[in-house]
């Protein structure tokens, strides 16, 4: 079960903007925390991770993929 008390404030989320450089908030209108339980809330996270799958930053140049 989730906490009514666990949001985070505007101080917690400027902390977190500058420690990293892309940062988005999202809220939604929830009594509890909880896992996401529609497709607008699990969005945001898809484009997360659809972002940081794709990148290729910090691959070495000569490196080569594996394929099975």
């Amino acid at each position: 079960m989730g906490s009514r008390r666990s949001a985070i404030g505007e101080d917690d989320i400027n902390k977190i903007k500058d420690k990293f450089e892309f940062t988005q908030v999202k809220e939604w209108a929830k009594s509890a925390d909880g896992m996401p339980a529609n497709r607008e809330e699990m969005l945001p996270i898809m484009q997360f991770f659809a972002r940081r799958l794709r990148s290729v930053r910090g691959i070495p140049k000569d490196s080569v993929e594996l394929k099975s």
